[in-house]
C-alpha cells in the first residue's frame, strides 16, 4: 500500500472521513462510512434497549461495475427496505444493516432471498450479526477494521517532556497514539506533549498547507529502538503554512 493510502486511512481516523474516494454514483456505503454507521446505531441502541441485525455476505471484488457485483447489489437494493442500509465491510464483503431486526426474522429475510431465481448468490453461507449479542465480533478486527489501526507512516514529530525537547520521526501512528524513533529509552507513565505534522497536501493537493496534531500522551514502553506512547487528551488540529509559502 502506498504512502498517500496510509496517509488517507489515518485522515479517516483522526477527522471520521473515508478513508477511500467514493463514487456520488455508487449504491453502496464506502467502509468508513459503514462502520460509524454502525458504531453510532450501537449507541442508540444502548440507549433505547432494542437491537439490530448485519448480513455478511461475500462477493468477488467491491468493483461495482464488475457485472456478478453490479447484479447482486441491485438485487439487495430490490429487496431491503428504505430505512436499511447497505455497505462495505472487509475482505470483499458486503453489508447490510437491518433496523431493529431479531436473527431469526433475518433467517427469514435470507431464505426468502435464496428461493428467489433471480438471486445472484449463494446466500446460504451468509454470515448474521446480530447486536448485542455479537457485539465482539462485529465490532472486532472479524467484521470491521480497527479505528485505531497502526499505518506505517515516518512523519515529522516534536516530543517536550519536563526533561527534553526532542525533533523525532515516527514509525507508525494511528488515532490513538503513536510509536515514536526516540534516540533513548523513556520511562514508563512519563507524560509528553505531541506535534506531529500531517502533511495534508500529499493526499488532498493543498499546495503549501500541512496540519499539525497537537495532544498529551503518555509512555506506554519504551526500549533502545523507540517509544510507545498513548494520546491521552483528544487531538487538536492547528493549519500550517510551509516555509516560503503566502
Amino acid at each position: 500500500m502506498s504512502r498517500t493510502s496510509y496517509l488517507a486511512r489515518l485522515f479517516g481516523q483522526l477527522f471520521g472521513a473515508d478513508d477511500d474516494v467514493s463514487d456520488e454514483d455508487s449504491m453502496v456505503l464506502e467502509q468508513g462510512t459503514f462502520e460509524a454507521i454502525l458504531v453510532q446505531e450501537r449507541e442508540e441502541a444502548n440507549a433505547g434497549n432494542f437491537g439490530f441485525t448485519v448480513i455478511a455476505m461475500s462477493v468477488p471484488s467491491q468493483d461495482e461495475s464488475s457485472p456478478d457485483v453490479k447484479s447482486t447489489i441491485l438485487f439487495m437494493m430490490q429487496n431491503i427496505r428504505l430505512i436499511d442500509e447497505m455497505g462495505w465491510l472487509p475482505d470483499h464483503r458486503l453489508g447490510i444493516f437491518l433496523v431493529d431486526t431479531t436473527r431469526r426474522a433475518a433467517e427469514r429475510f435470507i431464505a426468502r432471498l435464496c428461493s428467489d431465481q433471480q438471486c445472484p448468490l449463494p446466500l446460504q453461507d451468509a454470515e448474521i450479526l446480530t447486536y448485542p449479542e455479537d457485539e465482539s465480533h462485529l465490532f472486532g478486527d472479524a467484521v470491521i477494521r480497527r479505528r485505531s489501526e497502526r499505518l506505517p507512516l515516518d512523519l515529522e514529530a516534536t516530543v517536550v517532556s519536563d526533561d527534553f525537547t526532542a525533533e523525532i520521526k515516527t514509525k507508525d501512528v494511528s488515532s490513538r497514539g503513536a510509536y515514536l524513533l526516540t534516540a533513548e529509552p523513556m520511562a514508563a507513565n512519563t507524560e509528553v506533549d505531541i506535534e506531529i505534522s500531517l502533511p495534508f497536501a500529499e493526499v488532498e493537493s493543498i499546495e503549501g498547507e500541512n496540519i499539525v496534531l497537537r495532544t498529551k500522551g503518555k509512555v506506554i514502553r519504551s526500549d533502545s529502538n523507540g517509544t510507545a506512547v498513548e494520546f491521552v487528551h483528544e487531538c487538536d488540529f492547528m493549519n500550517v503554512r510551509t516555509l516560503g509559502s503566502e
